[in-house]
């Protein structure tokens, strides 16, 4: 689990280094981070000493944003986070719909995802894959990840008790 900061700075350092390994991170990169969080990548970046031509977070949750503008924002000036106020069922149920990410088109040579389209039903997948593709260049890349699981319904949005959480 990512229960303490050796495990987390730790995932994100070897995911970081998967993605090097596999060129789609370098110091030409343009990186959106969707689903940024508290800036899980950007801190396996440091960590990794790994350094990119410039990143964008994108998140629906202003909390998480405004940590991130205040703890990490200072590592590299082409480090930008974006507040996107999208509906979403478990973190943003007062927002109305869906929304365009505000970036240029055909920027991007990595749109990187972790673990966000799990908290997504499709019609949702299906927005942002469109806008993936409007966003990034002729050979950029879409990364995910995704948790499965077996023997559960193939949808269901926010079970209640799963994970011990309870649905408010």
């Amino acid at each position: 689990g990512l229960n303490d900061n050796e495990n987390y700075l730790n995932s994100s350092k070897e995911q970081i280094d998967h993605l090097v390994s596999l060129n789609l991170i370098n110091e030409n990169s343009n990186i959106l981070d969707f689903g940024s969080g508290q800036g899980r990548l950007v801190n396996g970046l440091k960590f990794a000493d790994v350094k990119v031509k410039e990143y964008t977070g994108v998140d629906t949750d202003s909390n998480s944003l405004k940590w991130c503008n205040r703890f990490l924002s200072h590592y590299n000036q082409n480090l930008k986070f974006i507040h996107l106020p999208a509906f979403n069922a478990r973190y943003n149920k007062s927002a109305n719909g869906l929304l365009e990410i505000p970036v240029e088109n055909e920027k991007y040579d990595l749109v990187f995802l972790n673990s966000v389209f799990s908290h997504m039903l499709s019609n949702d997948v299906a927005f942002y894959l469109k806008e993936f593709n409007r966003i990034i260049t002729n050979k950029g890349i879409v990364y995910l990840t995704a948790f499965t699981e077996e023997n559960v319904p193939n949808v269901e949005e926010n079970p209640i008790d799963y994970l011990n959480e309870t649905n408010k």
